[in-house]
């Protein structure tokens, strides 16, 4: 125990494990048996570790956030709070694991709309990452980031602007302008953005998402090689000139942009979209949704060929958990990881999710 209160605890390998069939079975909606698997694990680790140790704090969580899954929020709170208490007495108030919970506890508050009760939890979870990791570590950004999304539940849009302008600061100082998390972070100041009224903002922010995207996949935008923003702004200047029942110039292949690993591509064309029709550009919209769809469609066709080959009792890999949808993305925060949701109106892409 002198080594997990020493901040030198680490989830066993076996723990890891059940935790990837755990995700597995409750992704295939199959709680018979994801729950029996934690518990029974639960009650051998307390037979065999006693109840106040931290490997019974890691499957506490687990089991937790299968029942946040299904709606069992009460039950949910119960565990983890245990869990917290756990982890606090064997592993000290400042490691990260203790973070992890708080973050976890937060989540279940704003699924449930208690978004002034969760707020504090957040908090304290953001401070003992950057006491531990440091102030510009990527796991501070996804606490930020969070902590963002609950303080937007509650209207407080001056501090939502600065916790999501400094959570990209640091994805793209440490992680790269192309790291996914940035785009899904501008997502998310540009969901700010736009309940303030700040539609130019917005919308700079998600042409810029669309732009990086364009020249990844097809190098740097110049006259003949534009990004479909551009190419969807151009239709709708077009569209009253092209009387003769000519069709409008193809926008070529640029869905493929869209891939099934960047779904925040996916969703920044409808937000972009949804944004052009609120400005009566109606035929820009549509390119953008038009667009939109063909990537969804070409993702789901990759999806079903990549189940079929999945064997149940396999490694959950990152491409499982992809495909796996909103379950995976709930239950993956037991392990210290924060999860990436889409989030209300004009699909933010946020890193929790509240119903």
């Amino acid at each position: 125990m002198a080594q997990a209160a020493s901040g030198g605890y680490e989830i066993p390998a076996r723990l890891r494990t059940l935790h990837n069939l755990v995700i597995q079975y409750a992704s295939q909606g199959r709680y018979e048996v994801a729950v029996p698997l934690c518990k029974q694990a639960l009650e051998d680790l307390e037979k065999t570790s006693g109840h106040d140790h931290p490997d019974v704090a890691t499957m506490l969580n687990i089991l937790a956030l299968v029942y946040r899954d299904q709606g069992k929020y009460k039950e949910a709170a119960n565990l983890l709070n245990d869990a917290l208490g756990i982890r606090e007495k064997t592993l000290g108030n400042d490691h990260p694991a203790v973070a992890a919970t708080l973050n976890n506890l937060a989540v279940l508050y704003g699924k449930r709309g208690k978004y002034k009760e969760a707020e504090p939890l957040c908090k304290r979870a953001l401070e003992i990452r950057e006491k531990v990791l440091g102030k510009d570590h990527p796991d501070v950004a996804k606490q930020l980031n969070n902590l963002a999304l609950l303080c937007q539940n509650q209207g407080k849009y001056e501090e939502v602007e600065q916790y999501y302008q400094r959570a990209l600061e640091i994805y793209e100082s440490k992680l790269g302008p192309d790291d996914p998390n940035v785009a899904k972070t501008k997502n998310n100041l540009a969901s700010a953005y736009l309940k303030q009224g700040k539609y130019k903002l917005a919308e700079a922010l998600y042409k810029e998402v669309l732009t990086r995207a364009h020249e990844k996949e097809f190098g740097k935008v110049d006259g003949d090689n534009k990004p479909i923003w551009m190419q969807a702004e151009e239709r709708e200047e077009n569209k009253g000139k092209l009387k003769d029942g000519t069709p409008m110039p193809e926008y070529g292949g640029w869905h493929k942009t869209a891939k099934i690993d960047s779904p925040t591509v996916s969703t920044t064309l409808k937000n972009l979209g949804a944004l052009y029709r609120r400005q009566g550009k109606y035929e820009a919209a549509e390119t953008l949704e038009e667009c939109a769809m063909r990537s969804k469609k070409n993702a789901l066709d990759v999806v079903k060929q990549q189940t079929n080959l999945t064997d149940i009792g396999s490694e959950y890999t990152n491409n499982n958990r992809r495909r796996s949808a909103s379950r995976d993305r709930v239950l993956k925060g037991s392990m210290e990881n924060i999860s990436h949701n889409n989030s209300t109106e004009y699909d933010d892409v946020s890193i929790i999710r509240f119903r």
